[in-house]
């Protein structure tokens, strides 16, 4: 319940008009510079760990696999000033990239893949450092 009450919901556009969903910490909240974001674009859960003052992150990459469940695709620890990426793939569902960079002074998370024949592909701000 306490990680309900200091999120803040963000539809977001994942590309090709579909959407999907960004929590981010509630920005009047204070503590620990490590915070957590986690993203759902079409099959994939995106969850980054960050630390906004040193900027190490924790990247993990899961997909919910139909009639299954979530599966762990990869996970990745690095600084996001020289980015992490994540090649994800599922025989015969799902293959691409999606990782975590520094776009201008914004820790961005960028996917492109393809699941059952869309295309996914975009990118998304989730903090300014």
């Amino acid at each position: 319940i306490l990680k309900t009450l200091t999120t803040v919901s963000e539809t977001i556009d994942v590309g090709n008009g579909t959407k999907g969903f960004l929590l981010r910490p509630d920005p009047t909240t204070r503590g620990t510079p490590v915070k957590t974001f986690k993203l759902a674009v079409g099959p994939l859960h995106l969850d980054l760990e960050l630390d906004v003052t040193t900027l190490p992150v924790t990247f993990d990459v899961l997909f919910s696999v139909p009639f299954d469940g979530p599966v762990t695709l990869g996970s990745v620890v690095g600084d996001v000033r020289t980015g992490v990426s994540v090649n994800v793939g599922y025989p015969s569902l799902i293959g691409g990239t999606t990782g975590v960079k520094i776009v201008g002074s914004t820790v961005t998370v960028h996917w492109e893949f393809d699941y059952l024949g869309t295309h996914y592909k975009g990118e998304k701000g989730v903090v300014d450092v």
